[in-house]
């Protein structure tokens, strides 16, 4: 009977993480600096070719600021950097084939509030951030931060849209943890095996 007890807990365990969102707000955090505080990841500078198995489609390539300020550059920022706004209103990101990303982070100039990052993940969740969520985050008058989001229970995400409809979303020094997407059948099976489980649990209580 224990050990049905303990399979039954690592099922349910096991089970839980798979089925979980893959944005956790928990897991949202603003760091200082213009790149990634994470050795692990690979960096998109945009002022060469992107990570390998990383690509992007929509979004504008520019320097410094515009004259209208239509955009404006990062804090410190000198280099090439990527804005999504009126001309190209969404950059969508996505990975190689049966990979996806466990982070990404990202560094902004002054996010506006219409501005959003939308995360899909490998559990066929669909989480949009919004920029007054982002602002929350901000501590002070700061006007750019590093954001970094984590993938939670196991997940990736397999693609990433950058969104403005209006002036643009200045971002730049994308950073991603690239790895395989989880199989579904991995998740099919495991539930399998917990009703399994259960079934055999309850047989079990049945008989005294």
């Amino acid at each position: 009977m224990r050990s049905i007890k303990f399979l039954l807990a690592i099922s349910l365990a096991a089970a839980s993480t798979l089925v979980s969102a893959a944005v956790d707000f928990s897991t949202l955090k603003l760091t200082a600096g213009q790149f990634t505080p994470w050795q692990v990841a690979q960096t998109a500078t945009f002022d060469s070719a992107p990570p390998a198995d990383v690509y992007y489609t929509g979004g504008e390539y520019v320097t410094g600021t515009a004259p209208d300020q239509r955009y404006t550059a990062p804090d410190y920022d000198h280099t090439q950097y990527l804005i999504v706004g009126a001309n190209e209103p969404t950059s969508r990101i996505t990975f190689g084939y049966r990979l996806g990303t466990t982070y990404f982070g990202f560094y902004f100039s002054t996010i506006d509030l219409y501005n959003s990052v939308t995360f899909h993940g490998s559990d066929g969740s669909l989480t949009t951030i919004t920029g007054q969520q982002i602002q929350d985050l901000v501590p002070g008058l700061r006007a750019s931060y590093y954001f970094n989001v984590f993938a939670t229970g196991g997940t990736t995400f397999d693609w990433i849209e950058l969104r403005s409809p209006d002036n643009s979303f200045e971002t730049d020094n994308h950073a991603f943890i690239v790895s395989e997407v989880p199989e579904p059948e991995t998740c099919a099976m495991l539930l399998g095996g917990l009703g399994l489980l259960g079934a055999m649990a309850r047989r079990r209580r049945a008989r005294g």
